[in-house]
């Protein structure tokens, strides 16, 4: 299952004030029918949303990808959502770039339960200001998390298989949700996000 800009399998994407700009993280080769990237303002709590469906409900084996471009960094235990299925008990997965104890990192985040989140923390990563970064996180039903930033691989976790809960909470592109409120917002743009309901290759993924 492939979530693309501008639709998701069907279901509308509804925009909460990010704009869309003539920027993609693509040169050469054949441009996607969409030639513009999503330019969301965290200070103006900009998101966008789409409705539960079966599509998103992934609670096996996921694949998150998405290309970024950040415009601020994250400071001061930040978070910034890069898409994410997550409201308070009713978690199901979320990925996001944050500020931690002096330190950058990419977090994968997972519910078994809906009530509680597992994240699993790529630290020490800097992505620059103003560069396109291509991020993925693979999450195998075997029990295997692998990370990749520009097609490389970069860390990989083992850990106790479990599915994935199955919330109904809307899926996200740069912000979560906290009692229905929209909160933890990314600063940059955002294009191609993908969410797959499998564990997508090394070759697929480069």
């Amino acid at each position: 299952t492939a979530v693309l800009m501008g639709n998701i399998v069907g279901n509308t994407l509804s925009n909460n004030g990010g704009t869309f700009v003539p920027d993609v993280p693509f040169s050469g080769g054949t441009i996607p029918t969409n030639t513009a990237s999503l330019d969301l303002e965290s200070t103006a709590k900009q998101y966008v949303t789409a409705p539960d469906s079966p599509s998103l409900s992934v609670t096996g084996e996921i694949t998150l990808e998405a290309w970024v471009k950040l415009e601020s960094q994250p400071t001061n235990l930040q978070e910034f959502v890069i898409c994410s299925k997550s409201d308070s008990g009713k978690q199901s997965y979320k990925l996001e770039y944050r500020e931690a104890f002096g330190a950058h990192q990419l977090v994968l985040f997972t519910s078994s339960t809906g009530s509680s989140l597992n994240s699993f923390q790529f630290k020490n990563i800097t992505l620059n200001l103003d560069q396109w970064y291509h991020i993925a996180v693979v999450r195998k039903v075997s029990g295997t998390i692998i990370y990749y930033i520009n097609g490389v691989a970069g860390l990989t976790y083992s850990i106790t298989p479990s599915s994935i809960f199955d919330s109904t909470t809307p899926f996200a592109i740069g912000s979560s949700f906290e009692g229905g409120v929209a909160k933890n917002f990314f600063d940059g743009l955002i294009d191609e996000v993908s969410v797959w309901n499998v564990a997508r290759t090394s070759a697929e993924i480069a």
